[in-house]
């Protein structure tokens, strides 16, 4: 079955707090909930808006990040900053997830952000070996 990674559900009322090492920059818009989908990590998910970004520290590693994201909106990509080169990961109204391979050589807090109105319904950070 392989490792079960832990499910930390996040609300629009989260905002950063630093002991925690994750939030909002801002409330986001709303809470977002699917009941009908069997998937909680699919099911929930709490909508955005330009300027709401969601921030988490990360450690020092190699990574493989996920994004579940659904856009509302036309922009093309979803932003990830705190890097030493921000990212444009591409994301569609079809497909719903992004995905990228990076390093983070310090201590950093990444932010994840839309050029619009979306959903931001899950993120994976997995270490690898």
């Amino acid at each position: 079955l392989g490792i079960k990674f832990p499910y930390t559900p996040v609300k629009a009322a989260d905002v950063w707090d630093e002991a925690r090492g994750y939030g909002f920059n801002a409330p986001a818009m709303s809470d977002e909930n699917r009941a009908w989908l069997r998937s909680k990590l699919d099911g929930d998910g709490c909508r955005i808006r330009d300027g709401v970004q969601f921030r988490f520290r990360v450690e020092p590693g190699e990574y493989h990040l996920s994004i579940g994201f659904s856009p509302q909106g036309d922009a093309p990509n979803v932003l990830v900053e705190g890097l030493s080169t921000p990212l444009a990961l591409p994301v569609d109204k079809k497909q719903n997830v992004t995905e990228t391979d990076l390093t983070v050589t310090s201590r950093t807090t990444l932010a994840v952000s839309y050029k619009g109105y979306g959903e931001f319904r899950w993120l994976a950070l997995v270490e690898k070996n």
